[in-house]
């Protein structure tokens, strides 16, 4: 490798830099290695006492403010003109387009809501259910002790089906429950399980 392969690749590695940056870094490591030659080495040998260009850039890189990646972008963006046709129309078109954001950002935040009230009501189906059928033993044992036999059977057979629901309820309020944090790290965190 010679000193204009090793500036050219050099440049290649620092393409994210601002283009001042890259130009200023190429003309530093010229001058670099114009200077060891003119203590005696090789091109060559100024070459290997320098690094390969994939290691110089990589250190460039790792010193460069975090800023400076984000600067040239910032003005590069700044620096596009628009043209009055487009700024009218950007104008003229606001109360659309805002307002069709505004409804897009509501219709999502009313079915997050709604996801969750429905989770929510189910976890209080099944505490409801729940406690019915601590109360339906309560009444069974109460009608058994009295001596009305057929009673505490009803209210036995009750407890056993309210018991039977909130087993099944809470299962698909488990699963509901799962999916409603599956979509929540899907839509803010961007993954899944």
């Amino acid at each position: 490798m010679n000193k204009q392969e090793f500036l050219c690749e050099l440049e290649k590695n620092l393409i994210t830099l601002p283009k001042s940056d890259v130009n200023s870094h190429i003309l530093f490591y010229s001058e670099m290695i114009d200077d060891i030659m003119e203590d005696g080495k090789t091109e060559e040998e100024a070459l290997l006492q320098i690094g390969s260009p994939k290691q110089v850039s990589a250190q460039i890189i790792k010193e460069t403010p975090l800023y400076k990646f984000a600067k040239e972008k910032i003005e590069t963006v700044a620096k596009t003109k628009r043209s009055a046709l487009e700024i009218t129309l950007l104008i003229v078109g606001s109360p659309i387009w805002i307002s069709l954001i505004a409804s897009a950002f509501a219709v999502v935040l009313s079915l997050y809501v709604s996801l969750w009230a429905v989770v929510i009501s189910l976890f209080a189906s099944v505490l409801a259910f729940v406690v019915s059928a601590i109360g339906g033993i309560v009444l069974c044992v109460y009608n058994f002790i009295i001596g009305n036999a057929w009673s505490a059977i009803i209210f036995i057979s009750f407890t056993l089906i309210l018991l039977g629901l909130s087993i099944f309820i809470f299962y698909v309020a488990k699963l509901l429950l799962k999916f409603a944090i599956y979509i929540i790290k899907r839509i803010f965190m961007g993954k899944g399980e």
